[in-house]
C-alpha cells in the first residue's frame, strides 16, 4: 500500500495539491500480537502462539546483528515500547482516498509472502 501510494503521488497530475502536506498511513484495522499469530495460522493451517519476550531481551538478539547499529537498536527498543503503550492504534482512510482502493488486510500480505510463514 506504502508504493502505491507513493507512485500514486509521483505521478499525480497536479503534485502542488500534496506539497506540504502529511498522510497518515495505517492498514484498515488494528492488530493484537494474539492475532497477527492467528491470521497466521489461520491462513498456514497451523496452530501459531503470540510467546512475548522482553525488550530489552530482544534488543539484545538484535544487537548481534552486524547491520544493527546502536541508533537502530534504540530506534526498535522506543518503537516497541511505543507499540505496547497503543501508540498507533489507529486506521485511517488515507490509503483509500489518495489511491482510490482501501488499504490491504494483514491476511492478504501473509497470502502474498506464504512461503515465508511456512
Amino acid at each position: 500500500d506504502i508504493g502505491d501510494v507513493v507512485a500514486g503521488l509521483l505521478t499525480v497530475k497536479n503534485l502542488t495539491e500534496h506539497l506540504g502536506k502529511t498522510y497518515e498511513l495505517t492498514g484498515p484495522a488494528i492488530y493484537t500480537s494474539d492475532k497477527v499469530a492467528g491470521e497466521i495460522g489461520t491462513i498456514i493451517q497451523k496452530h501459531v502462539d503470540y510467546v512475548p519476550i522482553p525488550v530489552e531481551q530482544w534488543v539484545g538478539y538484535l544487537r548481534q546483528d552486524p547491520y544493527v547499529n546502536d541508533f537502530l537498536a534504540q530506534h526498535l527498543k522506543e518503537l516497541s515500547n511505543d507499540i505496547k503503550k497503543g501508540l498507533f492504534d489507529r486506521c485511517t482512510d488515507t490509503v483509500e482516498q489518495l489511491i482510490g482502493h482501501p488499504a490491504r488486510p494483514f491476511s492478504a500480505y501473509i497470502e502474498e509472502n506464504i512461503h515465508t510463514f511456512k
